[in-house]
């Protein structure tokens, strides 16, 4: 996709309730702004128009590339800093961390760039699908 086919999907999703489609790989994306709290919106991406729960915990194709991924680690600073932790080795510290971090994956992206940057580092082929409509 060209810049201003970035453009103009991001001027079709950048207000309330906006939607635009796309095809990406052979999957039929669409991207809509929906509401997430009280005055945030989200972007949200279905794909081949559904949002099916098992892609957020089963490991699979359209999870890798569509979704957004979120690492939390449960030690906080003040643990990782205190001297218990630093005379550990550091093999064992970095299994600690490891064994208290977990993966989530969203199916919404707080901004456009995100997602964009998503879809552009996970895939091949990104264009416009027909039924989006141009302003000629």
């Amino acid at each position: 996709m060209t810049d201003e086919e970035w453009r103009e999907v991001e001027q079709a999703v950048g207000h309330p309730f906006g939607r635009a489609d796309l095809i990406v790989d052979g999957y039929e994306i669409s991207i809509s702004c929906l509401r997430y709290k009280a005055l945030e919106y989200r972007l949200v991406v279905f794909i081949n128009d559904e949002l099916k729960g098992e892609r957020l915990l089963n490991d699979c194709e359209e999870r890798r590339r569509f979704m957004r991924k979120y690492k939390r680690c449960y030690l906080t600073q003040k643990q990782k800093k205190s001297k218990q932790f630093k005379e550990l080795p550091e093999d064992l510290c970095q299994q600690a961390i490891e064994f208290n971090t977990i993966t989530q994956y969203y199916f919404d992206f707080p901004s456009f760039k995100s997602l964009k940057s998503q879809l552009i580092r996970n895939n091949r082929s990104i264009e416009m699908a027909d039924t989006f409509k141009r302003k000629d």
